[in-house]
C-alpha cells in the first residue's frame, strides 16, 4: 500500500525541519525551500538514510503564485493529492511601524498571509476529489499579542 504524503512550506529550517522530521514517521513528505537549499538537502539526506522514510525538497518560493501554482500542479499530477497541507513559511522583519515601507509590508503578507491562500487553493479541488483532508496553516502567539518592531509580522500573524 502506498503511504499518503504531505506537503509542508518552509520546511527546510526550524519550526519547518522539525515539523518534516516528525511527519516522515508516518508519511512521505514534500517540503518547500526558498533560499536554504544546502540545509534543504542536508535535511533531505539525513532522513532518507533513514529506512522507511522518503521526502524530497523542492524549490518555492510561496510568496510566487505563479511558482505555486505551477508547483502544486506538478505534484498533484505526479503523486496525486496530499493527504494534508501544512502552511509553515514565513517571515519576519522586524522594524519600528514608523518605519515600514510599502515594499516591506508587501513582501511580508505575500509571504506570511498571501502564499497560504495560494498554497491551499493549489490543492484543495484535487484533495476534496479524493473525500477531504487536512489543512494546517501556522500562526504565532504574535498574532494575540504583539512586540516591540514586530506591528505589520504580528498584523500577518493574526490575519492567518
Amino acid at each position: 500500500m502506498k503511504r499518503k504524503w504531505i506537503f509542508i512550506t518552509g520546511g527546510s529550517r526550524g519550526i519547518g525541519a522539525e515539523i518534516v522530521r516528525t511527519a516522515s514517521s508516518n508519511f512521505d513528505v514534500v517540503f518547500t525551500y526558498k533560499s536554504s537549499a544546502a540545509e534543504s538537502a542536508q535535511l533531505v539526506a539525513q532522513i532518507n538514510s533513514e529506512p522507511g522514510r522518503h521526502v524530497q525538497a523542492v524549490y518555492c518560493d510561496v510568496s510566487n503564485h505563479s511558482q505555486v501554482r505551477d508547483v502544486t500542479l506538478e505534484l498533484v499530477t505526479r503523486l496525486g493529492p496530499p493527504y494534508a497541507v501544512i502552511n509553515n513559511a514565513g517571515i519576519a522583519e522586524d522594524m519600528l511601524f514608523s518605519n515600514v515601507s510599502e515594499a516591506q509590508l508587501t513582501r511580508m503578507f505575500s509571504s506570511n498571509v498571501f502564499s497560504a491562500f495560494s498554497v491551499s487553493q493549489g490543492f484543495l479541488a484535487a484533495m476534496m476529489g479524493e473525500g477531504g483532508g487536512c489543512l494546517i496553516t501556522i500562526s504565532s502567539v504574535s498574532g494575540v499579542k504583539g512586540n516591540v518592531g514586530q506591528t505589520v509580522y504580528s498584523a500577518t500573524k493574526a490575519a492567518l
